[in-house]
Parts: C-alpha cells; sequence; structure tokens
C-alpha cells in the first residue's frame, strides 16, 4: 500500500515537471513551427499574386497577425466576463483565409492538406494556449480565494478564543460577585439575628411564642380535665382547637410528673 502510494507521487511529480517545464518548450516549437511554415505559404501567395517581394513579407503577418491578436482578445474577454463575437468573427475569417491561401500553392488534395495543414495547426495551438492560460487564471484565482477563506476562518478561531477567554473571566467576575452577595446576606443576618422563615420573625422570639402558647394550651387542658374528666380526645381537640395528635401528646408530658409545673408555672 505505501509503495503504491509513492509510485503514484512520484508518477504524478513527473507529470507535474513534465506540464511545466518540457510540454511549454514542445508547444512553443509547435507554434513557432506552424507560423513559419504558414508565413511562408502565404509570402509565396503573395509574391505569385504579384506583390513585390518587401509587401509579401508583410502579408503573413496581417493574416495570421490577426489570428494571435483576436485569439488573445477572446481569451481576455472570457477572463471579463464579456462577449466577443466580434473577435471570434476575426478569428475564423482570417483562420480560414490563411488556410484557404494556404491551399492554393498546391495542385493535388494531398499537397493542400499540406500546405494548409500550418495555419489550422497555428490555430488549434494558440486555442490550447488560451484555454490552459484561462485555467491557470482560474486555479489561481481559486487558490486565492482557498488562501483567504483560510485566513479568515483562522481570524475566525482566534476571535473565538478570545471570546471563550473573555466568557470565562465573566464567569469567574460572576462566581466572585455571587460570593459576595452571599457573604453580605450573611453578614446582615448575624448582625440582625436569626430569623424564622415566616414573616421575617427572629428565631428565638418565634420559638419562645410556640412555648408559651404550648404551655397555655396545656393549663387549659389541666383545667378542663379537672372539670370534665370523662371526654375524649376528640372532643378536647374540638374545644381547644387542635389536632387529637396535640392532645395525645400533651396528656403524655402532663402525665410525665409536668402537671403541677404546668399548673403553677
Amino acid at each position: 500500500m505505501i509503495n503504491t502510494s509513492n509510485t503514484i507521487q512520484t508518477t504524478t511529480r513527473a507529470i507535474e515537471r513534465f506540464n511545466s517545464t518540457i510540454a511549454p518548450r514542445i508547444f512553443i516549437g509547435v507554434i513557432l513551427a506552424a507560423f513559419i511554415l504558414s508565413y511562408v505559404a502565404l509570402f509565396e501567395t503573395a509574391n505569385a499574386a504579384g506583390f513585390h517581394w518587401t509587401l509579401a513579407l508583410l502579408w503573413p503577418l496581417i493574416l495570421d497577425g490577426v489570428v494571435i491578436v483576436a485569439s488573445l482578445d477572446i481569451l481576455k474577454r472570457n477572463l471579463r466576463g464579456d462577449k466577443a463575437r466580434f473577435s471570434w468573427f476575426l478569428l475564423v475569417a482570417f483562420d480560414l483565409s490563411s488556410i484557404a491561401l494556404n491551399g492554393m500553392m498546391a495542385n493535388r488534395w494531398d499537397y493542400i492538406l499540406i500546405h494548409a495543414l500550418p495555419p489550422a495547426v497555428l490555430w488549434c495551438c494558440l486555442k490550447i494556449y488560451t484555454n490552459s492560460l484561462k485555467d491557470e487564471l482560474a486555479y489561481a484565482g481559486a487558490m486565492q480565494n482557498l488562501e483567504n477563506v483560510t485566513q479568515a476562518a483562522t481570524e475566525t478561531k482566534q476571535h473565538l478564543g478570545e471570546l471563550s477567554s473573555e466568557l470565562e473571566k465573566l464567569a469567574l467576575q460572576r462566581g466572585k460577585l455571587e460570593d459576595d452577595v452571599k457573604a453580605l446576606k450573611r453578614e446582615k443576618r448575624s448582625k440582625n439575628g436569626a430569623v424564622s422563615p415566616l414573616n421575617g420573625v427572629p428565631l428565638a422570639v418565634a420559638n419562645q411564642a410556640l412555648q408559651d402558647k404550648m404551655a397555655n394550651r396545656r393549663k387549659q387542658l389541666v383545667t378542663i380535665l379537672e372539670d370534665e374528666p370523662e371526654l375524649t380526645h376528640a372532643q378536647l381537640a374540638d374545644r381547644l382547637g387542635v389536632s387529637t395528635g396535640t392532645i395525645k401528646n400533651d396528656k403524655k408530658a402532663l402525665n410525665g410528673n409536668l402537671v403541677e409545673e404546668v399548673a403553677h408555672g
């Protein structure tokens, strides 16, 4: 598995090296060869048509030069998202003219094909070159966008880390504030005395009130039992306004040698 991966990586690097160094040189060589052959054929055509040889030298530059300029203009307009109809018209018209004029130098079909092939090859190579350049620019733009997105993601991550640190600090400050509030409440309770949960009455006062109420009830119970010893627990509870369980507890307490304390106390 590792050997296969290494082989793939080696092959990929070799292809990239070929595309970046050798292929462009071959490509340029083919373009130059096609241009020279087309130029010579057009020069001979112009010379045979009666042009002076100095003017015949310029004739190929008009046709093939327009093909090159139109191809570059199409590439530029495609990159900007503009239409290139006129450039396409010039490219097709002048390239077909170049092919036709090159073919006029031969009488046989095979010779015509040989003479017409260089401008066709020149056009194809220019088309391939413009498409390759367009792809390279698109790839460079995509890589730049990816770099921008990566940088934005990194900055966002750093910002989130800073926000997380701030939130932790705020949480610590909140905890300290809550502890301070609790401490203040405890200090206030210690100064004001213990407070019962009922209406904010101090616990000592509430307990004393309960003791007094119980002592009074038991005094009343002793008095009632002395006058009416035959009353049941339910009747005593109804008389004193308490539950039968409270009457039972009071009677147990009174039977525990507390009668005298309650009666005189």
